[in-house]
């Protein structure tokens, strides 16, 4: 549902993001619990993409959709630094106009919430964040 008055720009953000729900939905349903795509893991920090869960130390941390996709990204990229567009453009595609600030602001809150491990997501001046270990 969309309420008047409604953008072009707006309608087509909503079907791409329903698009892109259903094709990922397929997706999850298909990998099996055990399947190693679904689960990273660094000393205590565990990601389960399957379940879209975050334990550290054991303790489940919960995370908003975007702050789950940008620790994804970073785990799975250990060591590679991601510019401020690139995260925008892996993590936010073409749904909704967002600045550049956003990414700052979900790393913040990722590195408070994840204690320890915080420290491990770098900033590096000038060319965006990354996961080092």
């Amino acid at each position: 549902y969309i309420s008047k008055p409604y953008s072009i720009r707006n309608v087509v953000a909503r079907v791409r993001s329903v698009l892109r729900r259903a094709s990922s939905g397929a997706s999850v349903q298909q990998a099996g619990p055990g399947d190693d795509d679904c689960l990273i893991t660094y000393e205590g920090l565990t990601l389960n993409s399957a379940l879209k869960r975050c334990t550290v130390d054991g303790t489940e941390v919960r995370l908003p959709r975007k702050e789950f996709e940008m620790l994804w990204l970073m785990l799975s990229h250990r060591g590679k630094i991601f510019s401020r567009e690139e995260f925008l453009k892996k993590i936010w595609p073409e749904e909704i106009v967002v600045v550049e600030r956003v990414v700052d602001v979900n790393i913040t809150r990722l590195r408070s919430k994840l204690g320890q491990y915080g420290r491990m997501i770098v900033t590096r001046s000038g060319y965006g964040y990354g996961w080092q270990d």
